[in-house]
């Protein structure tokens, strides 16, 4: 009787082993979190920059190959997030497949920040005009940041009059 009292002892764990477990694994879920949250938020930034630049080259490939105008809009927002919230509209011209919605990822903000533009179009020569299509926009800058405060750094997108893109790290956001 007293082995089979001393094999039941042997196969259970101790209060103190439970705890020891426990605390270890409570640690390595503190550390990880934060982590795990900056990935997020670094791939939100990356993901809805990437969907500015492909509607910006899309934008221009439709303009050149049509030889039309393409609008690209905001689709609403506020002042220091106009691109942003809830995100921005491709319009193509009647016959293709309809406006295409794109939206930033999580709690992204998209700002345009030179002078402040919510529309523009693409001439057929592949240069940025405004919304009418009159006149030629010499610069525009979206700053593409995380909404809170992880410490990921965003990326700036600058567009010249010519359209060519150029993509880039943003520390201060």
């Amino acid at each position: 009787m007293d082995q089979d009292l001393q094999r039941r002892k042997e196969l259970g764990f101790t209060l103190v082993e439970m705890i020891v477990v426990l605390t270890v694994a409570a640690i390595i879920t503190a550390i990880a979190i934060p982590s795990f949250e900056r990935s997020t938020s670094r791939s939100a930034v990356k993901k809805s920059a990437r969907d500015l630049v492909t509607t910006l080259n899309t934008a221009r490939a439709y303009a050149v190959n049509r030889r039309e105008n393409i609008q690209v809009v905001a689709d609403g927002g506020d002042a220091a997030n106009e691109w942003g919230n809830p995100g921005w509209v491709l319009r193509l011209p009647a016959g293709v497949d309809g406006d295409q919605s794109f939206t930033a990822e999580g709690d992204v903000t998209i700002d345009e920040t030179e002078d402040g533009i919510t529309a523009f179009s693409v001439g057929p020569d592949g240069r940025i005009y405004d919304a009418a299509g009159a006149n030629t926009i010499a610069r525009m800058q979206f700053d593409v940041c995380p909404g809170d405060s992880s410490g990921v750094a965003g990326r700036t997108i600058e567009v010249n009059q010519f359209g060519r893109i150029r993509n880039t790290d943003k520390e201060d956001c």
